[in-house]
């Protein structure tokens, strides 16, 4: 399984900031998959997408998916140890991952 620092910047009432996370796939195409589901479902009733980068939600929130980087072995372990960034698993298949966390949470449980 491989492992990619993930970075979004995150607006809300015209206030944005970025956001960092880790996700473990097997595939790079599993990672972005898992990512854009994310960005999909960041809070409830997505507004609009916009080229499967961005989405906008009600009372001017929205999600911005900018920079996905892999990470060799020593790189992943030194993050996943300090345990200051989420982690996320996405199995599945590109048209439906499923992402969770380090203690089996899932995305859409976790976000609601």
């Amino acid at each position: 399984m491989n492992t990619w620092l993930i970075g979004v910047d995150i607006e809300v009432s015209d206030l944005e900031f970025p956001a960092y996370f880790l996700i473990q796939a097997e595939s790079l195409a599993l990672a972005e998959a898992g990512v854009v589901y994310m960005g999909r479902t960041w809070w409830q009733e997505c507004l609009e997408e916009s080229d499967g980068c961005r989405w906008a939600y009600r009372s001017g929130k929205s999600v911005w998916f900018n920079s996905i980087t892999l990470l060799d072995d020593v790189e992943s372990s030194i993050l996943q140890e300090l345990k200051f960034l989420d982690a996320w698993v996405v199995t599945g298949d590109l048209t439906s991952p499923r992402v969770q966390n380090q203690f089996n949470e899932h995305w859409d449980e976790f976000t609601r």
